[in-house]
Formats: structure tokens, sequence, C-alpha cells
């Protein structure tokens, strides 16, 4: 399942904690959880990229010293 925001995730989750019918649950727990990892890995990405930058801002000083 794709997902499209990256809130998305509080949405699935939502949706499956309060299903009362248990022959949904399953599709939605599956939902719900694939929407986490999504957001999970992009969060880790977004850090990967914010301290590629706080990398680049260090050498841009030493350079800019030398």
């Amino acid at each position: 399942m794709a997902v499209s925001m990256p809130h998305d995730w509080q949405s699935f989750y939502k949706e499956a904690v309060l299903e009362t019918d248990p022959t949904r649950l399953p599709l939605l727990i599956r939902a719900a959880h694939d929407s986490i990892n999504a957001r999970m890995e992009q969060l880790k990405q977004d850090q990967a990229i914010e301290d590629a930058l706080a990398a680049l801002r260090v050498l841009r000083r030493e350079v800019n010293f030398d």
C-alpha cells in the first residue's frame, strides 16, 4: 500500500484501532503497519540528509579558514 503523505500513518492506525469488524482488522492492521514502516524509513532518510548537510557546513567552514 502506497503512502502519499507523511502523517497518513496516523489515519491508518486510528482506523485499525477503532475498527469493530474483525473481518476488516487484518487488512487495516497491515495498512497501518506498512504506513508506519514507510514513515520510519522516511525519517531515517530525513536524518541522513540532515547529517550530510551538517557535515558539509563543517567542511565549508574548514575550507574557508584555510
